[in-house]
């Protein structure tokens, strides 16, 4: 029985332990990290300002792990104390993961895990209906953010955002020559599709088959013609090696 084809994941490998390397070596594949996108954190000062008026908000929404880093980087350990009680809604497992890790367990209230924008935003406006008009959000997200959230939550709460974070496509990795070819590509961001939709059929990338970490990435691969070949159900390591 020959190993399996390795699986190429276009993200950062994180440390010490990545979950899906764990995941698909428990399976038997060779795992090769290629991260399609650079992030820059932006606007410090004016989430650092959003972070002082504490009192005026019931809690946080983070749409990925890059706002998570983003938040870790500017509160202080007095402000943290403040925010401790607070909802810190997470858009998705990995968020909610990489929350819990960076803060050391410090909040009291995360919640939202389900994956999705649309059941965050469910689970948002189903907290008692007496709460929605006070009910007031700090939203931390990307510049590409999708509109699903705010547009779901603009006439039930009050949601204040801020960009603390921007992407950038490097698609410089695509050049890399391999000694065995990847059987699998994996995508795990719409903007990871739209980076190297145009590169992939003049690499080494052509012959693999396209995975999707979840629905919003697998609309934007088949935007950019470049539809996956299988979706994850969850945006979980076990989900996406059951797909493949």
């Amino acid at each position: 029985h020959c190993a399996p084809s390795p699986v190429c994941l276009f993200k950062e490998r994180t440390y010490p332990v990545d979950p899906y390397e764990q995941a698909f070596a428990g399976c038997g594949y060779e795992v090769l990290f290629l991260p399609l996108v650079r992030v820059q954190y932006c606007n410090t000062e004016a989430l650092l300002e959003a972070l002082k008026q504490h009192t005026s908000y019931d809690g946080i929404i983070f749409t990925s792990r890059n706002a998570v880093y983003a938040f870790g980087d500017v509160i202080s350990l007095d402000m943290v104390h403040c925010w401790k009680d607070k909802s810190m809604w997470c858009v998705g497992p990995a968020t909610a993961h990489a929350l819990r890790e960076s803060t050391r367990g410090t909040f009291t209230h995360v919640l939202g895990e389900e994956g999705s924008a649309a059941a965050l935003a469910c689970a948002i406006i189903n907290i008692p209906k007496r709460c929605h008009d006070k009910y007031r959000l700090l939203y931390l997200c990307g510049q590409n953010r999708r509109d699903d959230l705010p547009s779901l939550l603009q006439d039930v709460i009050m949601l204040d955002e801020v960009v603390v974070y921007e992407t950038q496509y490097d698609t410089s990795s695509l050049n890399q020559e391999w000694t065995k070819s990847p059987g699998w590509v994996v995508f795990f961001s719409p903007l990871g599709a739209g980076s190297v939709s145009s590169f992939l059929e003049a690499s080494w990338a052509a012959k693999a088959k396209r995975a999707a970490i979840g629905p919003s990435t697998g609309e934007a691969m088949a935007r950019c013609n470049i539809p996956p070949h299988v979706i994850a159900d969850k945006p979980t390591p076990e989900a996406l090696v059951h797909a493949i």
